[in-house]
């Protein structure tokens, strides 16, 4: 997956994404991605420009300032906010769909039991060797033999010593190497979701800033349990309340 640029926008890092990547894919996801991108940019805008408006006015107290800044977060931000969230969401249920297609990848041969049994002996020799020398071999994935590969894969990490995360990094090469159409959509879909998220969150810590929210109160705003709801909740399992 490449590794998209960051720009600045009103101060604030937001991973650089050329939306025009998405005509044609015929991904309600990325569809979805973009509007919510297109929305809370401009909802950062809008908090930026109505603090400017605000700079030096006599007609509002500090007081009144912060109040109408809260208010424009609540009934503008947060629901932009919101969508984004959800947007997020659908298209991680998009990748996790893309991945459960029929793949290319015929796997081993169970026939042939004496490559069956090499695979074995692998996973032995990866289970016996030094922690320190597995990491650094796993370290380098593409320099991997696919008989390697192989074996770490078809078989639970109690049986290679290999971490499940390190699994996962094999299985994603293998998928992408076997699948590389179905791994462009993924990748594409990574990269919208990581110019989204880093605009949500920048909206959100503007509105934070400005507002002079508690960042539990922008939670909440966002659908997160309340303070309340927790220590409850905390005192309701047995909890100290001052522990919650």
């Amino acid at each position: 997956m490449s590794k998209a640029p960051f720009a600045l926008h009103h101060g604030y890092a937001i991973r650089a994404f050329d939306w025009t990547r998405i005509n044609g894919a015929g991904s309600p996801a990325l569809a979805n991605l973009a509007a919510a991108y297109r929305g809370t940019m401009a909802e950062v805008g809008t908090l930026t420009a109505k603090l400017e408006s605000l700079h030096g006015s006599q007609d509002y107290t500090q007081v009144g300032r912060r109040n109408l800044m809260r208010d424009l977060f609540a009934t503008k931000v947060v629901p932009v906010l919101k969508s984004a969230t959800a947007a997020i969401q659908a298209a991680d249920d998009e990748i996790a769909a893309i991945r459960a297609r029929p793949t290319n990848s015929t796997g081993p041969d169970k026939a042939d039991l004496a490559a069956a049994m090499v695979r074995a002996e692998i996973r032995s020799h990866l289970r016996g060797m030094d922690t320190t020398a597995r990491i650094a071999m796993l370290s380098r994935p593409d320099a991997l033999d696919p008989q390697t590969a192989q074996a770490i894969l078809e078989a639970p990490s109690s049986l290679t010593g290999v971490s499940d995360n390190q699994r996962e990094v094999l299985r994603e090469r293998a998928f992408a190497a076997s699948n590389p159409g179905a791994q462009k959509e993924i990748d594409l879909l990574h990269e919208a979701i990581g110019a989204v998220s880093t605009a949500a969150r920048a909206a959100a810590l503007e509105g934070q800033k400005h507002g002079e929210f508690a960042e539990h109160e922008v939670a909440e705003l966002l659908g997160s349990p309340t303070l309340r709801q927790k220590i409850e909740a905390h005192i309701a399992q047995g909890g100290d309340a001052k522990a919650a």
